[in-house]
């Protein structure tokens, strides 16, 4: 089945069919099963475990005191299975809820929305429509990274508004050179203090052969405490909040060790947290950008997609 048959099938089978849900989507006769019909008013549980059914997982539900409706999307920006799971997503709570509006990292509140309209032309697709090699094409773009979820929803119909939630200036902000190289130095040095005898001998064998990236990956499985934190630096997912809870630790293990820093490796360390300290003001931004958004369109559910790193802060 072609990827843009699963992105609008889940919806045009849902919004035909009502009380039935498509269970496997990969072969040409599709599955159903029933389920109990939606009540008119669903609550946020049973629309959350709805639009999310088997392509995604509800990590929270939060009921605040106000009408408007955000659902936040956690993506990882270099996931392209990802970006299509969302998309199928966005296309049921456009297609079930009335979503019109999706919030986009990335882009700057005020720089308006986007303008897509180069990819829209009449007749208008909908849902439940048979798929044409426009939206074949479209998804195909997805597929490669072309574009996100988000801006592939607003391409497919032309009634969807992708407005920038983020903070000019704040987005416009680099870490400084170096600073993210930070971590792996503490961590490289931390292993170098901590090393037995026999560990040290071993990598320096490495060293006199030149193998450098080979005595890298030593020393980072060579110490309980290393290895675990450089474990969580391959995590892209890592928030902001653990993310400095890292550097926290990073800079106690050093001293307590008797860590030689490698020079500049302080200064940088410093440097990626006042660069994170940005990124925790640009969740604040994106926050108050979404609600202005919602309250102002809250006849519908509001859709925003931010990076994994921003999420815990957003929520």
């Amino acid at each position: 089945m072609r990827t843009s048959e699963r992105i609008f099938r889940f919806a045009t089978f849902l919004l035909l069919l009502g009380g039935l849900v498509l269970q496997a989507w990969a072969s040409p006769a599709p599955a159903f099963a029933a389920r109990p019909a939606a009540s008119s008013t669903p609550t946020l549980e049973e629309m959350a475990a709805a639009v999310a059914e088997e392509v995604g997982v509800v990590q929270m539900v939060v009921e605040g005191e106000g009408e408007s409706v955000i659902f936040v999307f956690d993506e990882r920006h270099d996931s392209r299975l990802g970006q299509v799971e969302i998309a199928i997503m966005l296309n049921r709570l456009y297609a079930d809820y009335g979503m019109r509006y999706i919030g986009l990292e990335g882009l700057a509140a005020e720089a308006g929305p986007l303008d897509l309209s180069w990819a829209h032309r009449e007749p208008y697709y909908q849902p439940g429509q048979p798929i044409t090699s426009r939206e074949d094409v479209l998804t195909q773009m997805l597929q490669e990274g072309e574009f996100g979820s988000a801006e592939f929803l607003g391409l497919i119909y032309p009634d969807v508004v992708v407005e920038g939630i983020d903070n000019a200036d704040l987005y416009a902000v680099n870490p400084a050179e170096g600073a993210w190289r930070a971590p792996y130095d503490y961590l490289y040095d931390i292993s170098l203090a901590s090393m037995s005898d026999e560990d040290y001998t071993a990598w320096d064998a490495l060293i006199q052969q030149k193998r450098y990236q080979e005595a890298f990956e030593f020393a980072m499985s060579a110490d309980p405490f290393v290895a675990e934190r450089y474990e969580m630096l391959k995590d892209t997912a890592l928030s902001v909040g653990d993310m400095l809870s890292l550097l926290d630790e990073l800079e106690a293990q050093a001293d307590e060790v008797g860590a030689n820093l490698v020079e500049g490796a302080a200064e940088n360390l410093k440097a990626l947290r006042d660069y994170l300290g940005v990124v925790s003001e640009r969740s604040t931004a994106m926050v108050e950008n979404a609600l202005a958004l919602a309250e102002e369109h809250a006849d519908a559910p509001l859709a925003i997609t931010i990076g994994a790193m921003h999420t815990e802060e957003v929520s």
